[in-house]
C-alpha cells in the first residue's frame, strides 16, 4: 500500500510539474524588429522596397528565392549598421540600422519569382515576402 501512495504521489508530482505555459519556455522572444512591411509584389521589371524597422538589434539571416537559400555570412559584420547582401538576383542592404532596402534584378523568365528575406533577432525571427512577377 506504501508504494502505491508514493507511486501516485511521484506520478502527480511529474504531471503537476509539466508546463505548457508559453512564459515558461526557455528562448522565446518576442517581435522586437517590428517591420513596417511583410509583404510585397513586384512587375516583372527590376524594383525596389525600402523597409523600416522600430528595433535596430536585427540582422539578415537569410534569402530564399524560388526555394534556394542564401544564407548571410555572419562574419561580414552582420551587425554592423550599414551592411550589404548580395547573390544573383538580389540586392539587400540594412542601412543605418533600421532601414532595409531590397533590389530584384529583372525578371525574365516566364514564371513568378518569389523571395523570402529572413531577418533575426535573437530567437526571434521574421519574414519579407516578394512575388516578382514573370516577363509577360
Amino acid at each position: 500500500m506504501k508504494k502505491l501512495v508514493t507511486c501516485i504521489c511521484v506520478l502527480s508530482f511529474i504531471l503537476l510539474s509539466c508546463s505548457k505555459d508559453s512564459e515558461d519556455v526557455v528562448g522565446e522572444s518576442s517581435d522586437t524588429i517590428k517591420l513596417s512591411l511583410r509583404k510585397t509584389e513586384f512587375k516583372s521589371g527590376a524594383d525596389s522596397v525600402t523597409i523600416t524597422t522600430e528595433g535596430d538589434g536585427w540582422w539578415i539571416h537569410s534569402v530564399t528565392v524560388d526555394n534556394n537559400i542564401y544564407f548571410a555570412d555572419i562574419q561580414q559584420g552582420h551587425l554592423n549598421v550599414n551592411y550589404m547582401f548580395s547573390n544573383g538576383c538580389f540586392d539587400i542592404q540594412r542601412r543605418g540600422g533600421k532601414t532595409l532596402f531590397v533590389k530584384l534584378k529583372a525578371n525574365d523568365s516566364g514564371k513568378n519569382r518569389t523571395v523570402k528575406v529572413k531577418l533575426q533577432a535573437g530567437n526571434f525571427f521574421d519574414d519579407i515576402n516578394i512575388i516578382q512577377k514573370g516577363k509577360d
